[in-house]
Parts: structure tokens; C-alpha cells; sequence
């Protein structure tokens, strides 16, 4: 029994990480295309390209 609500747990777990990674996706599409407004897609590339240290500090508002 327990073993059937451990397994409950982490599933609920898994489907609540989906959930937030699509939002996130979700995030990163919405700020890919405002991008494209005011920047070439050479541009788009080269900010991307921004060290991951820097990009780890970033704070997403929903």
C-alpha cells in the first residue's frame, strides 16, 4: 500500500513538473516572438548565446 501511494506521489510530482515546463515553454516562445519584433534573427542568436551563468540569475514574473 504504501508503495502504490509512494508511486501516486511521484507521479503527481511528474505531472506538476510537465505542467510547469510547458508554461515555461510557454514563456520562452511568447518572449522568442517579441523578439522577432525588434531584432533580426542573427540578433535573436548572438543574445542566446549569453553566458548561462547570467541566464541562471534571470527572474521569470508570471
Amino acid at each position: 500500500m504504501e508503495l502504490l501511494l509512494s508511486e501516486f506521489l511521484v507521479n503527481q510530482e511528474i505531472i506538476e513538473l510537465r505542467k510547469e515546463r510547458a508554461q515555461n515553454e510557454a514563456v520562452i516562445d511568447n518572449l522568442h516572438n517579441k523578439l522577432k519584433e525588434f531584432l533580426t534573427e542573427e540578433q535573436i542568436v548572438e543574445l542566446y548565446k549569453i553566458d548561462n551563468e547570467k541566464i541562471d540569475k534571470i527572474e521569470f514574473v508570471y
